[in-house]
């Protein structure tokens, strides 16, 4: 009996030890919130067919620049555009509707998705850092050129 309560007494304990430096490196991931501006100009149109008189895009290059309060968000990045739009003349780009793609900067790659209206679009990307940014992740929303976002550092930038 009294060798039975030995062994409960060390796996209780190798328990407590476990959960307790599963919470330190938990502890240590950091989110950091973001804010800021981009502005894009096109590279290359891509192809553009026009089915039903509606506009799909494939493959359209966009050099956009990042100008946010975090500096390991920004610089020149390199958007690829895709979109199926009803065609719309007024529409700032000449057509409303889905869009979506990929994206990448320097120590940076993702995709995202959105949706372009009559003034401008609206999209939502996700990215994993790369290089020196290998284990960061980015998550953003951009309202007509306006950024917020967030970046998981698991390791609390250490």
């Amino acid at each position: 009996m009294r060798a039975y309560k030995k062994m409960t007494l060390i796996v209780v304990i190798a328990v407590v030890a476990l959960l307790a430096t599963t919470a330190a490196i938990q502890a240590r991931a950091m989110i950091t919130g973001f804010s800021g501006t981009e502005a894009c100009i096109p590279k290359s149109p891509g192809e553009w067919t026009f089915p039903d008189g509606n506009i799909h895009i494939r493959g359209m290059v966009l050099e956009c620049i990042e100008d946010t309060t975090e500096p390991r968000m920004q610089g020149p990045n390199t958007v690829i555009l895709n979109a199926n739009w009803h065609a719309d003349p007024e529409a700032m780009m000449g057509g409303t509707g889905p869009m979506w793609g990929a994206w990448q900067m320097e120590n940076w790659a993702g995709t995202w998705e959105g949706s372009m209206m009559a003034d401008g679009g609206v999209y939502h990307a996700q990215g994993k850092g790369t290089g020196i940014y290998t284990l960061l992740k980015v998550w953003l929303d951009s309202d007509h050129g306006v950024i917020t976002g967030r970046m998981l550092d698991p390791q609390g930038g250490e």
